[in-house]
């Protein structure tokens, strides 16, 4: 099994932070005037790139196990009959193209899981503070 280098978690840690920062900016933190709007926007922001890490790392291991095998050779198919060179012309079988993806070692996922569930833990928090501060608006009385 392949092990991730410092370099893969420091790439993934810093694409995460100015992920958040960004999702942050769009939900309003920056110009939140009272607490819990501040707490409301960080809360949307990591957890909308939490939640969107951990799809990011299931969607590597659907890829990974066959989930897209028959989309993929199917439209690799596709191509290498729209040349027009007949000798580049692949003659391998969809069973070939399976056994050659199987031999790949699987990629490492525990980098994205791991930062994607640190994310949502801290939307979690965000929110208990939020509840915590809120205050509804008055109602005008008429």
């Amino acid at each position: 099994m392949k092990k991730i280098s410092i370099l893969e978690w420091i790439i993934t840690i810093a694409l995460a932070t100015c992920l958040t920062f960004f999702a942050c900016w769009l939900a309003g933190a920056f110009e939140a005037k009272t607490n819990y709007e501040l707490y409301e926007a960080l809360c949307n922001g990591t957890f909308g790139i939490g939640f969107l890490m951990i799809c990011f790392a299931g969607l590597m291991w659907c890829s990974h196990n066959g989930v897209f095998n028959g989309l993929t050779f199917g439209v690799k198919q596709l191509f290498v009959v729209m040349r027009s060179d007949k000798a580049f012309r692949e003659k391998e079988t969809y069973a070939e193209y399976c056994e050659k993806k199987r031999a790949k070692t699987p990629p490492v996922l525990a980098h994205l899981l791991l930062i994607g569930g640190v994310l949502i833990v801290a939307s979690i928090v965000f929110l208990m503070l939020y509840e915590a501060t809120y205050v509804p608006p008055s109602t005008p009385q008429p």
